[in-house]
């Protein structure tokens, strides 16, 4: 269970750090990575503590310890290349790397009178799978999908922690060896119960304290979006939004009116919607959008006649298209009703 959660939560958070709109991804990235990774350690040794030989166990403090530091910095890497750079499956490969090291640290963290011999094959499938699974799952999430599109995100990771469990228990065997003596710094099981306890608590009170700043953060969204759309259907000024990493296009309810197209129908884009401009002014309108896609461009100001299927022919008196970040472009398209005010987003 604590492996299915970690994976949700993580991945709930990771796609609100990921939201063209955030300001602050790093600190949802972090928060993201720091449930993930966490969650995979515990899943890790709560296997470990399953273990029950007919000889004593122990851990080695430090590589105990680090194998919890590397889980969560290997994630965040991860996270942050997949949302920063656009790479999804690099990011997620990189997950992936980042939790098979974390799984055999603390393998190698066991202490007992047995010695450790691991089947290379194996250790390679294992972390193959690992690295494939949350690749595939960091693809998935980069779509933006809708509900059943995260749950498929969730498995995939889920698949990843599992299939490397499963696959690294088979490259392992132990060795009985009584000339082997326990370290002095060795963690006993009991206490790294409770570590994994405090660790488990953690990731529901980051995940909890997470989900409310995102239902929050939602509502506040919510209401902007309906103060917006207010104001533009009082000042018959429209919006056109485009994710540069999905090629999605979203048009505001005032954008169909100007143009005159049904609200429910899909935003046209490409030739659908150049069929839209006036067709002297199509050439013009292809290369100035084109030019404002251009990093060192950060906007620039279109002017041209639109087609509208109900009113016939109107213009657009001013059109911005604005780079942000490199991930999105806005335009301001205006109302034929207040020509000659330049009015863009």
């Amino acid at each position: 269970m604590i492996c299915i959660a970690a994976c949700l939560i993580s991945m709930i958070l990771f796609l609100r750090a990921n939201d063209a709109e955030r300001k602050r991804p790093l600190p949802w990235l972090f928060v993201a990575a720091t449930v993930f990774g966490a969650g995979v350690w515990a899943f890790h040794f709560i296997a470990e503590l399953a273990y029950k030989p007919d000889f004593p166990i122990s851990f080695d403090a430090g590589l105990t310890v680090s194998s919890f530091v590397a889980a969560i910095g290997a994630v965040w890497l991860g996270m942050f290349v997949a949302h920063r750079f656009a790479a999804p499956v690099l990011g997620g490969a990189m997950i992936g790397a980042g939790i098979a090291t974390m799984h055999y640290m603390g393998m190698a963290a066991l202490r007992a009178p047995t010695q450790l011999h691991f089947d290379a094959g194996y250790v390679l499938a294992s972390g193959a799978i690992a690295m494939t699974a949350a690749a595939a799952a960091m693809r998935v999430s980069s779509r933006r999908p809708a509900v059943w599109g995260r749950l498929m995100a969730v498995v995939l990771l889920v698949l990843a922690i599992a299939g490397l469990q499963l696959t690294s228990m088979a490259a392992v065997t132990l060795v009985p060896d009584p000339l082997i003596a326990t370290p002095g710094n060795a963690v006993a099981p009991t206490v790294l119960a409770v570590m994994i306890a405090t660790v488990t608590a953690l990731i529901a009170g980051l995940g909890l304290l997470g989900l409310i700043a995102d239902n929050y953060l939602a509502e506040r969204i919510r209401r902007s979006e309906d103060h917006v759309a207010r104001a533009q259907r009082i000042a018959h000024t429209g919006s056109i939004e485009q994710d540069l990493r999905t090629g999605a296009i979203a048009w505001s309810g005032e954008t169909y009116r100007i143009f005159g197209l049904d609200p429910n129908l899909p935003a046209p884009v490409g030739k659908a919607f150049l069929a839209l401009v006036h067709p002297d002014d199509r050439t013009f309108a292809r290369q100035a959008a084109a030019a404002g896609r251009i990093p060192d461009k950060p906007c620039v100001d279109l002017r041209f006649r639109i087609v509208q299927p109900a009113w016939g022919r109107g213009e657009m008196d001013s059109s911005r298209i604005r780079i942000g970040l490199g991930s999105a472009w806005r335009g301001g398209p205006m109302d034929r009703d207040i020509q000659g005010r330049d009015r863009g987003l």
